[in-house]
């Protein structure tokens, strides 16, 4: 069995537990123990809890592609509409 690799998490799960930290405001520290003892967010998650390390490193990831793609979107339409800056 080949322990260096680590776990790979359901990207649906990491995404109910974002959903779980941002509509009830749980800090990242907080936020694995919370969902631990909350059997409404475990029943929720199927019973798994992704480590606070993995949840927010996938929200950074997130936030990055979001932001990445978005300006690529913008920058796309300005373009079609012949809008774009410094022209």
């Amino acid at each position: 069995m080949n322990y260096s690799k680590k776990p790979k998490w359901d990207v649906i799960l990491l995404l109910k537990t974002l959903l779980i930290n941002f509509v009830y405001d749980i800090s990242w520290n907080n936020l694995e123990g919370e969902i631990r003892d909350s059997k409404m967010f475990m029943k929720f998650l199927g019973g798994k809890v992704p480590p606070k390390s993995t949840i927010f490193f996938f929200y950074k990831r997130l936030q990055e592609t979001v932001v990445d793609e978005g300006e690529t979107m913008w920058t796309t339409l300005m373009d079609k509409q012949g809008l774009r800056q410094g022209d």
